[in-house]
């Protein structure tokens, strides 16, 4: 698995008016102009809404708002890593910016936070996974 050490240690955070778990993301691949970017309406283009914050922290705030959604520790840590990555790379939809999504989802029942991804079969090229209604980040992790 790659490390993300050679990537950029921190991320930009919107903070709005919210709850701590309703905020977006912003961090455009470098080299890109925040203006010639398509516009995405829950990502504001003025500066002054924008704090930077470290990927440890941000982190252990995801994990911590799974955590206290019934979610196991190590499922937490795996969810949070991987939305981080997305935002490192750019890929906000499938960043931190969903987290809200989320929780609303495990509210509603949609997911299971303490979802077990199971394997229903195995061959020597492939598996078929059960996700068990876990975060998709979880069962596709453990099914890789």
């Amino acid at each position: 698995m790659h490390t993300l050490d050679s990537m950029r240690t921190s991320v930009q955070v919107v903070l709005r008016a919210m709850t701590s778990c309703q905020f977006g993301i912003v961090c455009p691949p470098s080299g890109i102009n925040h203006s010639t970017m398509l516009e995405t309406p829950d990502i504001p283009h003025d500066s002054a809404q924008e704090i930077i914050v470290p990927v440890e922290q941000l982190t252990e705030l995801l994990v911590t708002m799974y955590v206290k959604k019934g979610m196991l520790r190590a499922d937490a840590e795996m969810v949070a890593a991987r939305q981080v990555e997305a935002d490192l790379r750019g890929i906000h939809s499938h960043g931190s910016r969903a987290t809200s999504r989320y929780l609303a989802a495990m509210d509603t029942g949609d997911i299971d936070p303490r979802g077990q991804v199971q394997s229903i079969k195995q061959t020597t090229a492939i598996a078929v996974m059960d996700g068990g209604h876990a975060m998709g980040h979880v069962a596709s992790t453990k099914a890789m």
